[in-house]
């Protein structure tokens, strides 16, 4: 029983040694949000917890620059580094040179699938997105191949990723790293706890009740 007692306090030891050199060197740490506070090393983010544990491992596909993604007109501050905000974090991942957003969870699992070409962070249970719908228009029999358009809409989603509220929109999108080198704007953002300013293509503002 000492024995065994002895083997697990090496290897506790080892464990805590090893946790610290991960938490050596680093080049950037943040303050916390939701008790958990967003650390890097070179292009990859982990998050400790309020004791200094590791509960998410270093990873490159969390947001760090969120200036793109919070309402042009949002009085709320903006924050360049990734944090939770109501126990979701947004991550992102590139295809054909155009980025694509969703939600993680604290445990670092995606738990809103990165589909949505903008997204912001989450706020009373709610965040924006832009959700892209795609349209089949027929066959190019010249060429082979299927004609297919592209357009978004600005919608209010839940925790769960559920549609509650359509915003605005659809908008045409042509999905090209070419015409896509920033997201498309969200123009949306929240007054009050239930109140949203909705702004549409006339360049006029709307007041909806959530």
């Amino acid at each position: 029983m000492k024995k065994f007692n002895f083997l697990i306090g090496i290897c506790f030891c080892i464990s805590l040694m090893g946790h610290a050199q991960e938490l050596q060197g680093l080049d950037e740490v943040t303050p916390y949000q939701e008790n958990l506070a967003a650390i890097r090393k070179g292009n990859q983010w982990a998050f400790i917890n309020e004791i200094g544990a590791k509960v998410i491992n270093f990873r490159s596909d969390v947001v760090s620059d969120l200036s793109n993604h919070y309402p042009s007109k949002d009085p709320r501050k903006k924050i360049d580094y990734p944090h939770f905000s109501n126990d979701r974090c947004l991550v992102k991942t590139m295809k054909e040179g155009v980025s694509y957003f969703g939600y993680i969870n604290k445990n670092g699992e995606v738990v809103i699938n990165r589909e949505f070409v903008n997204a912001t962070p989450f706020v009373n249970g709610y965040a924006m997105v832009l959700k892209v719908e795609k349209e089949f228009l027929g066959t190019n029999n010249l060429l082979a191949k299927n004609v297919v358009s592209y357009s978004y809409d600005e919608v209010l989603i839940d925790k769960d990723g559920k549609v509650v509220m359509h915003l605005e929109g659809p908008k045409h999108l042509i999905l090209s790293k070419e015409k896509l080198r920033k997201p498309p704007v969200i123009n949306s953002y929240f007054l009050s706890e239930n109140l949203l300013a909705v702004k549409n293509e006339d360049n006029k503002w709307e007041i909806k009740v959530l």
